[in-house]
């Protein structure tokens, strides 16, 4: 049996399907990596590029290591990653990537951050930043304050409210399914300073007041123009 590839890998798993409808036989070096390195240049851009590159690099022997894989064509993946470096592949990416927004975030006590201050994590609870624009900031909020389908309306709930925190402020939502336990989503619709966000934290059991207690720090840097 296969083990799930590592959560980290998933930008590998379109390629890895690339390969699987190939013959062995025609898994040499005439294979066209385009999918895999504009996969791989995307990962890397947003994250310390040779850090990554080698913790992805042992992340996939490892996996490789965990099952009977002697045939799978992810080790086509392992093999051109063996002699890869993260600068030779930035350095010839010929394709205009956008700059997009920067988050900046002061991380609350017993947070890490990481993708460059759009993720915040403790233990198995997950926040996800994003900046948007004036227009999705207007949009979001009138597709929150719709009603819940029907069918949904005897399991779950929704609320809103006005919040306020430091110079950032909007909505708050708060989605609730109950069932053998309560599961919960929270998502936050800002204007914050450089301009806008949303904010989505999901899962069970959690309080979500200690993640508040950062957004006064929440800015938006736009790229240059």
């Amino acid at each position: 049996m296969i083990p799930p590839l590592p959560e980290q890998l998933g930008y590998l798993k379109p390629f890895i399907r690339e390969l699987e409808a190939l013959p062995l036989e025609e898994l040499n070096e005439d294979v066209d990596p385009t999918t895999l390195e504009e996969a791989l240049r995307e990962r890397l851009f947003q994250e310390d590029p040779e850090a990554t590159l080698d913790a992805d690099r042992e992340a996939l022997d490892d996996w490789l290591g965990s099952f009977d894989s002697n045939t799978h064509p992810a080790h086509w993946i392992s093999g051109f990653l063996l002699s890869l470096t993260a600068a030779d592949l930035l350095e010839n990416d010929t394709s205009q990537i956008p700059e997009i927004p920067q988050v900046d975030l002061e991380a609350p006590e017993g947070w890490s951050l990481s993708n460059n201050g759009a993720e915040l994590r403790k233990g198995k609870l997950l926040a996800v930043v994003l900046p948007i624009d004036e227009l999705s900031f207007d949009l979001l909020q009138r597709q929150m304050a719709m009603p819940l389908p029907p069918q949904l309306q005897n399991v779950a709930q929704r609320t809103s409210e006005t919040v306020t925190y430091g110079e950032a402020n909007g909505q708050k939502y708060v989605y609730e399914v109950t069932g053998k336990e309560t599961n919960r989503q929270v998502d936050y619709v800002l204007s914050v300073p450089g301009g806008y966000a949303t904010i989505k934290v999901w899962g069970s059991g959690f309080d979500e007041k200690e993640l508040e207690s950062s957004f006064h720090t929440l800015k938006i840097t736009q790229p240059k123009t």
